[in-house]
């Protein structure tokens, strides 16, 4: 049995939903990733870009690099 792992599983449905505009489903299921599976990266990458604007979409002109 090959099932994926739920806090895996979790990240990959709040990504989906990230990327059809649910953020605060999103959010919910990536934190929860995060409760599971602490060292899910890309949990934690999505969810500083869902902090960037309230609409969860990432505003290149308002990153900078240091």
């Amino acid at each position: 049995d090959s099932e994926m792992p739920a806090g895996e599983a979790s990240c990959a449905k709040g990504l989906h939903l990230w990327a059809r505009g649910d953020v605060a489903r999103a959010r919910s299921l990536l934190t929860a990733a995060l409760r599971t599976e602490p060292n899910l990266e890309e949990a934690y990458e999505a969810l500083a870009c869902l902090g960037l604007g309230d609409d969860g979409r990432s505003r290149p002109s308002t990153l900078r690099i240091l």
